[in-house]
């Protein structure tokens, strides 16, 4: 299961970008390291490991205060998650 942000994605496609993106965790944000407990940059970045047999994307169409957002996301009849994969088109 996949739950992905549609604020400024038009298309599926758009949106699984935005969610397997590269994040720079600095500042507040930034990694605790365990050893020696201090903040330390580092970059996170989310993929699917294997793609599975059946795939379930939740739209996140809802504001934080419960207000449905009025938004049309585009996509195909296929999916291609090659983009979003470990080890990308290899796999």
């Amino acid at each position: 299961d996949l739950s992905l942000e549609v604020l400024g994605c038009p298309t599926l496609a758009e949106c699984l970008k935005r969610f397997t993106r590269v994040e720079k965790l600095e500042g507040e944000n930034a990694w605790n390291c365990g050893p020696c407990n201090a903040k330390r940059s580092a970059n996170k970045q989310l993929k699917i490991l294997q793609p599975p047999e059946v795939l379930t994307i939740q739209l996140k169409l809802f504001t934080p205060i419960g207000k449905k957002r009025d938004k049309h996301v585009d996509f195909g009849t296929e999916l291609d998650l090659s983009d979003f994969v470990v080890g990308g088109k290899e796999e």
